[in-house]
Formats: C-alpha cells, structure tokens, sequence
C-alpha cells in the first residue's frame, strides 16, 4: 500500500519538495531543456521502503501514461556507484550511473563531445559518457579520448568512450559517467519524467500513485502469466460480479440508468474500494468516516463530490496520511459521472441527482479551489 508519493522538480521547484529527506540528490538547477517540468517520481510503500521498478514497467508505465511526455530510469541505488576502471594498465575509478539510453533525450541535454546514450544502447552496448568535470580531470580534456576502451576487471568487459556531457549536468549528484542499464539485466530503477504540455505534477502523482498503488504486485505478477492463465482469472473474476440492483424511486422520481450505475460500480471497485469499500484496510486509518456520512454525496448539487473526484485531497504538511488522488487526468467525463451517480445511490438516502457529461465537463473547466 503507497502512502506517499514525492515529486521532486529537478529545476528550482526542488525546495518545495513534499519531503525533504531527498534534496540531497539535487541541489542545483540542471543544464536540460525546461528544468521545472523534469520530475522524479518515487513511491513507498506502508513500511518505508522505496518501491523500485523493472525496465519493462518503465517502458509500460511510459506507453500509457497520460501526464508524462516521456519516462526514463535510473538505477535505484540513485547515487553514483565508484566503479574500477582500467585505462590500459593505469587503473581508475570513475562514480558511474546506470541509466535507460533516454535519460539524456528525456532531459534535452546536448553533448561537449561525441554524443551522449540513445535509447538504442539499452540492447546490451558496452559504451560510457563522462561528465565534463571527469573529462577535464581525468584525461585533461583531451578530445581524442572518444572511441578510447576502458576495461571492467569485474567481468572482462571494455566499456568504449562515446562522449562527453555538458558542463554541470551533475545528475545524480557526483556522478562521473553514465552507462546503459543492459536489457534484462534486471536492475531495478527510480522513474524520471517529462511532463505531457499541460499537465500538472498533482496529475503525474495521482497518476503515479494509481501505478504504484495497492495492485501493483498483483500487475506485477500478471505480467509473468501466461495469456491463458490471465483469461482463465478474468472469467472467474466476471463470474463473481453481480449487478446490483437500481435503488427504488425517491419522492416520485425515476430511478438512474441502471448501465451508469453499474459502470460506476466498477469504477469504484477498481479505483476507490482499497480505501472507501467497507473492511479495506485503508479505511481504518485516522476513524475513516464512511462516505454515507460524506456532506458531498449528501448535497442537494453534485458539484462538491465532482469537483473532489476532479481535483482530490493534497496531503496536510508533510506528514504522510490521508491522501486523495485526483482522477482529472484518468477518467472522462461519461466515467465521473457514472461514478458519481452510483456513490449518490450507494452511500445517500437523497434522491437521484440530475448530472451528465456535460455538467462534469462545465465543473471540470472551473478554476480549482486553492
């Protein structure tokens, strides 16, 4: 279970950082293309530990997400690691990081010398890029160092110089050189991510959280089923699902579409029951009121329970606790109003609000509360 969610702008917005307990791992403004909308995105789980990610979750989390514009990786340990080098027979040890071939186009960042990694040295090249600073001190700045062969007496590999990166792209902190993260080498990784035109850390967060939230062990080893193991899950799933009956007419009034509340029945068990279902655990934390009791859904407007599912709650401070993401950039119109129609049937004795997609969009467009 996530508590938290730390989105830490690599440009100046890094001292508004939600927890400060990272700042170490950048405390400058980068040389990159529009610092401020380069975050890094990292989760832990109820006990504190980081949760890490595998290149093949980087790259699923990269094809659907919606609120980034690319998403790279960077080894978990996420300080560089002093490495032993040789050059020839003169050994050296150089404080290298491992990253996906795209940090770099990610970043925007522009080579001194050569070229910097691509996404295609993630199939299994042994090359390296050096920092300016290691360039300058190690091999006194000499430009023919590009194509030069550095020997890892760990496992017998050469590691060839492929450039040279621009002065004070210092990420992480310390680092001397970059090489790739080796396809299947199994490493796990922090996310780094450029925001889509548009969109919000808040959004990127939320977002973020539902990837890293409660199922993602349970993702996490569907990815390892078989395509007749996953459907043979999914029937039993289905077959457990019963529709629920439409609430009976309030002072008169038609009952909802009973399709709408059974759309937001779903939705609600895949994106609201770990915290909101009666017994999860999450609702325990902090006397959780049930959402019967929720002067939201018990309005006689729809628009406050709209506008939460839109915006969510931030957290208080910095202390990890009640948290609700915003679902603006996950679910369309036609889904919050399903989702609102079936927590008003479901949860309030009032009758039945008169919402449709056009009015969640007419909420969706209003300012949001500060």
């Amino acid at each position: 279970m996530v508590t938290a969610v730390l989105i830490l702008g690599v440009g100046i917005g890094m001292a508004t950082a939600m927890w400060t307990v990272f700042n170490a791992v950048l405390l400058r403004p980068l040389p990159v293309r529009d610092a401020d909308r380069v975050v890094l995105l990292r989760a832990l789980d109820q006990s504190g530990v980081e949760i890490s990610f595998q290149p093949n979750e980087i790259d699923e989390f990269r094809r659907s997400s919606r609120t980034t514009h690319d998403v790279a990786g960077i080894v978990h340990w996420s300080s560089p690691s002093p490495t032993l080098l040789l050059d020839g027979d003169h050994p050296m040890v150089l404080a290298w990081m491992l990253v996906t071939g795209n940090l770099f186009d990610l970043l925007g960042a522009k080579p001194a010398l050569g070229r910097l990694l691509q996404p295609t040295d993630d199939s299994k090249s042994h090359v390296i890029v050096l920092s300016y600073d290691a360039w300058r001190r190690r091999f006194n700045g000499d430009p023919s160092v590009i194509g030069h062969r550095l020997l890892l007496p760990y496992d017998g590999l050469f590691y060839t110089i492929v450039g040279v990166a621009q002065p004070g792209l210092d990420y992480p902190v310390g680092v001397e050189a970059w090489v790739p993260v080796l396809a299947g080498g199994g490493y796990p990784l922090n996310v780094v991510a450029r925001l889509a035109p548009g969109a919000t850390p808040a959004a990127a967060r939320a977002e973020f959280l539902a990837a890293a939230g409660p199922m993602f062990p349970v993702t996490r080893s569907l990815a390892h089923a078989s395509d007749s193991d996953v459907q043979a899950m999914a029937t039993y799933i289905m077959s457990l699902q019963t529709h629920e009956p439409a609430p009976p007419p309030v002072n008169g009034e038609s009952p909802p579409d009973t399709a709408s509340l059974h759309a937001g029945a779903i939705l609600f068990k895949a994106a609201c029951a770990s915290c909101h279902a009666a017994g999860a655990p999450m609702s325990t934390i902090g006397g959780r009121p049930s959402l019967s009791q929720s002067t939201a859904l018990n309005s006689d407007s729809p628009r406050n329970a709209v506008r939460l599912m839109l915006d969510g709650l931030p957290p208080e401070g910095s202390t990890p606790g009640r948290l609700m993401p915003p679902f603006a950039a996950m679910l369309t119109d036609e889904q919050i109003t399903d989702l609102a129609r079936y927590l008003r049937a479901q949860y309030s004795t009032q009758p039945p609000w008169t919402l449709d997609a056009a009015d969640v969009a007419k909420y969706r467009k209003e300012t949001p509360a500060p």
